[in-house]
């Protein structure tokens, strides 16, 4: 037995002769012991040789899959929440997420009241259908390849998920704000997706205004569109920009380079003020002239920056206090002014980037919008992992629709 089920065994009235029989038969297969307490406990009273006298000749036959099928069978006939969210979680591709977080079950259970979900997961445990530690699911392959038998309508059963995701965020209408400006700031003219540039400012919100993730931390998210963390982002755009010998690319497609080389130095821009930002909100920070140095390097020659941003960031380095006075009147002043200047950097940043708003939202609002960010991480490890047929039409819809508020998803539906 495994630790997990260790309690359940007590709780039968073992059969020495019934329970060899069956070792016997499985192999000692821990997960064929496991899904066997269940209907012993509950259909036998707890005995062993009743289950077995009933059962004998389906059990000497030793198949795990017949097994596991009819406990399907089983819990299809007793809890159809339950069965149903078992063959949903076949979705997901466990060899690249080992573990699903609870979001991603409840993100399933759109036919579920809420307040019926935790019970819908409960009975899976106690059928040890699904395997659980420290509030991450994920199943068996075995149970898995009998979840996607039996799972009619793939390409149904994430557009559901889709529009449970989308739902996390409906409840508020500031949440559905954010989004829109999510979709708004991210309206550019560019061979690049609208989803790539969507995917990339969603992580700069994450990490910078919301202060859910680190500047170094990896971010499953933003890995997909190539960019394993923020910290390391303009190292992989300098590469992408470097590594391309422009006198090879051949004359018309010299300008679609260029167009993509000046957009990835705006998107650089951008990262750069919030890093600013961050450090401007600092109580402190060595060398004195590091705040001046880094706006330096943005403004300077060879800089794709706009003139009028340029002069306000010039304009705010020249209200910072002379970085070689004493240490302790720097501070000072620090200490007085930097939340002011601060202020007056997200003001500019805003005027000139529409970047750096403060969306008011609290602590549980963040538990939320992190939420929200897992559920859609699953969702495209899916799309992008999935070992199963999904059409070419849905796997775009919901790549189109990532990200994006329900008022924008309503509309594309006329």
């Amino acid at each position: 037995m495994l630790k997990n089920s260790r309690h359940a065994i007590f709780e039968i009235n073992i059969n020495t002769l019934a329970l060899s029989e069956i070792h016997k038969a499985y192999g000692g297969n821990a997960l064929a012991m496991k899904v066997l307490t269940h209907p012993i406990k509950t259909y036998y009273g707890g005995s062993l040789q009743n289950y077995w006298l009933d059962n004998k000749q389906f059990l000497l036959k030793g198949q795990i899959k017949d097994l596991i099928a009819s406990q399907f069978d089983r819990l299809f006939e007793h809890d159809c929440h339950a069965y149903n969210l078992l063959c949903r979680l076949g979705i997901y591709p466990y060899r690249e997420i080992p573990r699903v977080q609870k979001i991603g079950l409840y993100c399933l259970l759109w036919d579920v009241k809420e307040s019926g979900t935790m019970q819908v997961i409960e009975s899976l445990q106690r059928r040890y259908l699904i395997e659980f530690e420290a509030g991450k699911y994920w199943l068996h392959p075995v149970i898995r390849a009998e979840s996607l038998t039996r799972l009619d309508a793939l390409d149904n059963t994430l557009l559901l998920m889709k529009e449970e995701i989308d739902k996390l965020l409906v409840r508020d209408e500031k949440f559905q704000h954010f989004l829109e400006w999510l979709r708004e700031v991210t309206l550019l003219d560019s061979d690049f997706t609208p989803l790539d540039f969507r995917a990339f400012y969603l992580c700069l919100e994450y990490v910078y205004s919301f202060g859910i993730f680190a500047q170094d931390e990896f971010l499953e998210l933003a890995n997909f569109f190539g960019i394993p963390s923020m910290e390391e982002i303009g190292e992989v755009f300098f590469n992408f920009i470097t590594s391309t010998d422009v006198s090879k690319i051949e004359e018309e497609m010299k300008v679609v380079y260029e167009i993509h080389e000046y957009l990835l130095y705006d998107l650089l821009i951008d990262k750069s003020l919030y890093d600013i930002l961050e450090l401007g909100r600092c109580s402190s920070f060595d060398p004195k002239n590091y705040l001046a140095s880094e706006i330096d390097y943005l403004t300077g020659d060879g800089q794709y920056i706009d003139l009028e941003l340029k002069q306000a960031l010039q304009t705010l380095k020249s209200e910072l206090p002379d970085p070689n006075q004493k240490e302790e009147l720097f501070d000072a002043w620090w200490k007085t002014n930097s939340k002011n200047w601060a202020e007056k950097l997200r003001k500019v940043m805003i005027e000139y980037r529409e970047i750096g708003h403060d969306w008011q939202f609290n602590r549980y609002d963040y538990l939320l919008l992190e939420e929200y960010y897992h559920a859609n991480v699953l969702l495209l490890y899916c799309l992008y992992y999935c070992d199963y047929h999904l059409t070419d039409s849905v796997r775009k819809k919901i790549k189109d629709e990532l990200f994006l508020p329900i008022a924008e998803i309503e509309k594309r539906k006329e």
